[in-house]
């Protein structure tokens, strides 16, 4: 499903990124090493921004049922955190996470390279930079 955060960056980067395969992050380092092309980056740059502004929505909408201190952070990687939710609610951040999915796949990235790239992001401030620039323009 999902793992993304938001477009403060902070979330957009890992609160809501689509299907978190955990041991394919950590599976060689030479692979988290290796830069992402400017296309690549332009892929993630966009995928990212449309994630941002769909989670921005279902967040809010998902606010107006719950209220404003039960409403969880959008981890679709932690799809547990749903289960407190009202089925209606549920429904929209299950909804939310699949869609996210199909962005990234529909950018011509995969799963694996969004998160990845997710991940170098975290680590390379450089490298964050270019796609805040990018997703900026």
């Amino acid at each position: 499903m999902c793992f993304l955060l938001g477009l403060s960056f902070g979330l957009v980067v890992l609160d809501v990124l689509p299907r978190y395969e955990q041991g394919n992050l950590s599976q060689n380092n030479s692979v988290m090493a290796q830069i992402p092309s400017d296309n690549d980056l332009q892929k993630y740059a966009r995928a990212a921004t449309t994630i941002e502004n769909l989670r921005q929505n279902t967040y809010r909408n998902i606010k107006k049922i719950v209220g404003t201190s039960n409403t969880p952070q959008l981890a679709c990687h932690q799809q547990q955190s749903f289960q407190k939710l009202p089925d209606n609610a549920r429904s929209m951040a299950v909804n939310y996470c699949n869609k996210s999915e199909r962005i990234v796949k529909q950018s011509g990235l995969s799963i694996n390279q969004f998160n990845r790239i997710t991940q170098q992001l975290k680590n390379n401030p450089a490298l964050y930079k270019r796609v805040q620039q990018m997703m900026n323009r």
